[in-house]
């Protein structure tokens, strides 16, 4: 129905591996994802984006030509109702040292920009007598806080035999 979405991204990636103690890896994502509507890609003109309601390909904003792809997390419903996936950036690091006594320490650090919030309200008297989303705000123009969690580990490495060894980690998720 004349209707293309177009995804354009990159991403930078350096790897640093095991040696001297060490290793490390960082990446910086950017992506760009929208939304072209020609002629007839939005029939009957539709300002409340009605045909783009519910299910997982929920689009706020379904008819706005050039508009950011922000499809539902949940399918319009339950916990993740609201929660329309899109973040422009993101950004991650993570690495291990290598203490002595066959002891190491870990971590991973990430961070991605918030994901958009689409103001809404709930219509119950349209004409086809089903409820429907009436977007108030465009879908980029609010957002979220930006995401950000940091994970570490310490762990000690134990040589049983020449072949066999166990490891006896602690690990502290979202610090």
């Amino acid at each position: 129905r004349n209707y293309t979405q177009t995804f354009n991204g990159a991403e930078l990636t350096l790897t640093k591996r095991l040696s001297s103690g060490w290793m490390a890896r960082g990446s910086l994502a950017w992506n760009n994802a929208k939304q072209q509507i020609g002629r007839d890609g939005c029939p009957g003109f539709d300002p409340t984006n009605s045909q783009y309601s519910s299910g997982e390909d929920f689009v706020p904003g379904g008819c706005d030509d050039g508009g950011l792809v922000a499809p539902n997390a949940g399918g319009g419903s339950g916990g993740f109702g609201n929660v329309n996936l899109n973040s422009t950036w993101q950004t991650s690091l993570t690495g291990l040292y290598q203490l002595p006594l066959g002891f190491n320490i870990a971590g991973t650090y990430f961070i991605r920009e918030g994901y958009p919030i689409a103001y809404y309200f709930i219509d119950t008297g349209s004409q086809d007598r089903l409820t429907r989303r009436v977007y108030v705000t465009d879908v980029d123009k609010f957002r979220y806080d930006d995401v950000s969690q940091l994970d570490l580990r310490v762990d000690k490495v134990l040589n049983i035999t020449s072949q066999v060894s166990m490891t006896i980690s602690a690990e502290m998720f979202n610090v």
